[in-house]
């Protein structure tokens, strides 16, 4: 999952793919909504992935590269601001769909997602548009490839997430 943000309009992008257990893709999807800023996008972005999955029976890896929205949503911690209703809104689609999981993901893991937040966020057509792709589209074919090798790649000891 990816989210894209455009403060002038207080629209958000968000980005979902879809891999199989060998890395290949399965199916996409983005759509666009309103946000009133980057973290709220982000937890948004979760939240729409794990709504979508909640209804599936298979085991699911939500992944986002927004460390603090991820750790807000699986913290103990009540949450607070904005995003309250949210995360726990989040909270309880982790805690009732034992099949789903969150992880944190680094960003080069994630161009996919990020590339398909962003040309959500282009179409200007509608703030609640969503696209689905069965098959990788032309703009994202050469970032699926590298994104898959990013993810199996650990960090080096000396980079943060």
């Amino acid at each position: 999952m990816d989210a894209a943000f455009s403060p002038s309009s207080s629209c958000a992008g968000i980005g979902c793919i879809v891999r199989n257990d060998i890395g290949s893709w399965v199916k996409g999807w983005s759509s666009r909504l309103f946000a009133p800023n980057p973290f709220v996008c982000e937890i948004l972005a979760i939240r729409e992935g794990l709504r979508y999955y909640a209804q599936s029976l298979d085991k699911c890896i939500i992944a986002s590269d927004c460390l603090v929205a991820v750790n807000s949503i699986l913290s103990s911690a009540p949450p607070c601001g904005l995003y309250t209703n949210i995360i726990l809104e989040c909270r309880d689609l982790l805690e009732n769909s034992h099949h789903l999981k969150l992880m944190f993901e680094k960003r080069s893991a994630n161009e996919v997602a990020d590339a398909l937040a962003k040309f959500s966020l282009k179409d200007t057509t509608s703030c609640n548009g969503c696209f689905i792709w069965d098959f990788a589209p032309s703009f994202v074919s050469s970032l699926c490839t590298t994104d898959f090798v990013s993810a199996i790649e650990p960090l080096p000891p000396d980079q943060p997430p």
